[in-house]
């Protein structure tokens, strides 16, 4: 990260959002004007031509930079992008589609007397209902995973301190989660309530595969609960395999065995090696994601600058 220039960096992931992102730089710039700020607009690999219209907002203001990764690699890696090009003494991060009320950002730092990190709470979610649930999936997930207290609350609209921020980036996971990381990196994070708008256009870009493979990042990259259920799972079907196989033991020397229970013993084999299987799946994501940590990948890649250098 950059030595300090400025008190406020605003990142902001791009993706599809060409036909709103000029408002939302716009109210931006209108917003925080008189104060020393940045924004930083990260375009997450857009089909459309995000990269085009940030391009231009880079040439009509100085403070705006650009990056362009080099193929879509997610909201959370384009964060991570966002934050290691940013020089703020304050990081914001917030959604591209104008539903988070850039004067809002005075309401995180009016509540960052004594924190490090603010999220935003809305006191209202303009959010559709697949959106709404994964919202719950994940915060059970930050309350068993990251040990955040019941009556938090999060949000992608977030207000993390340069100290918070540099330690996100030194953790140098291949599978970055920024709010997660933020939690465990915080020494003081605490919420405030904010508005959120209605998205003004477009749907939203968090499909139920999206919101899937993160519920799965989470549980895979930050957590061993996986390991652990499958062990339980396993311990239970072989106490049940055991306790049926002693059943049939005693039928037998009881002269009760009865040579009809084929559909038994195939029910008991297809169930173990569900089970195996299953369980070696697991062990295999595991493989996979410790491969992947050890060979160094980086969790994004830039093809293109705009506005900076370096």
């Amino acid at each position: 990260m950059n030595n300090r220039r400025f008190q406020i960096s605003v990142v902001i992931p791009v993706y599809r959002s060409e036909s709103l992102l000029s408002d939302t730089v716009r109210e931006l710039i209108t917003t925080l004007e008189g104060s020393s700020f940045e924004i930083v607009l990260v375009d997450d690999g857009s089909p459309d031509h995000s990269w085009e219209t940030i391009k231009r907002l880079c040439e009509s203001d100085s403070r705006v930079k650009g990056l362009r990764l080099y193929k879509n690699h997610g909201q959370h890696r384009a964060v991570v992008a966002g934050m290691s090009h940013a020089s703020g003494e304050w990081i914001v991060t917030m959604d591209d589609d104008g539903q988070n009320p850039p004067t809002e950002i005075k309401t995180l730092l009016d509540a960052a007397d004594g924190h490090d990190v603010v999220f935003g709470r809305f006191r209202s979610k303009r959010s559709h209902g697949l959106r709404r649930l994964g919202t719950r999936a994940i915060r059970r997930i930050n309350v068993k995973v990251f040990g955040m207290p019941e009556d938090f609350h999060v949000s992608n609209f977030r207000l993390i301190h340069r100290d918070v921020a540099e330690r996100i980036l030194s953790d140098r996971t291949a599978f970055p989660y920024v709010t997660g990381q933020a939690l465990l990196h915080s020494a003081n994070a605490t919420w405030a309530w904010v508005d959120h708008r209605t998205r003004l256009s477009g749907s939203s870009n968090y499909t139920a595969s999206r919101i899937a493979a993160l519920l799965l990042n989470i549980l895979f990259a930050y957590s061993v609960w996986p390991l652990r259920a499958a062990a339980a799972v396993g311990f239970g079907v072989s106490l049940l395999s055991f306790l049926a196989g002693a059943i049939y033991l005693v039928m037998a020397m009881l002269g009760r065995f009865q040579v009809e229970g084929w559909a038994t013993v195939v029910v008991l084999l297809a169930t173990l090696g569900g089970v195996t299987i299953g369980m070696l799946a697991m062990l295999g994501e595991y493989v996979i994601r410790i491969l992947i940590q050890s060979r160094g990948v980086t969790p994004f890649t830039i093809s293109e600058r705009a506005g900076l250098h370096g």
